[in-house]
């Protein structure tokens, strides 16, 4: 008979413990599945972060580029307006060294001719003439090409 209860006790605990276990491995099981749950919400919430700092960073690369791009632009255009009254100062000061050249060689021409008389003088006068004038329409050429070379470079 004690064989009897002493299986009967045994019974009953081996029972309670599969129950236990049973319980036990239902709860984890539910743990588990909570974890999970869990840990892939806040796998799908770093990854809406993730994607909301990309979006940022790309408008951000974007409006540095567009400021790049505007700040280049401007500073292109000042370039370019600073090279063209460089080219218009250069022409106009080679206008007036060719033109005061041009104005020493006619002097010097005039007073050549003063060497001559009557009609030798007048015809060395003409030349003269006619060579500061030449010298005058190809400074006045050259200025005029560079100024407007000047103006095309804006």
């Amino acid at each position: 008979m004690n064989y009897q209860i002493l299986s009967i006790v045994a019974i009953a605990g081996l029972s309670l413990a599969i129950t236990g276990c049973n319980q036990g491995t239902s709860n984890t099981a539910k743990d588990v599945s909570e974890a999970r749950a869990e840990a892939n919400e806040e796998v799908n919430e770093a990854r809406r972060d993730a994607t909301d700092k990309f979006s940022n960073s790309r408008e951000d690369v974007v409006t540095a580029r567009e400021d790049y791009v505007s700040r280049t632009q401007d500073a292109r255009e000042n370039l370019a307006e600073v090279e063209s009254e460089a080219t218009t100062a250069n022409a106009r000061a080679a206008f007036d060294i060719a033109q005061t050249e041009a104005e020493g060689r006619h002097n010097i021409a005039t007073e050549k001719c003063g060497a001559y008389t009557n009609v030798d003088k007048a015809a060395c006068l003409s030349r003269a003439d006619a060579a500061f004038a030449t010298e005058k329409a190809q400074a006045i050429a050259d200025r005029d090409a560079a100024l407007a070379q000047a103006r095309h470079h804006e």
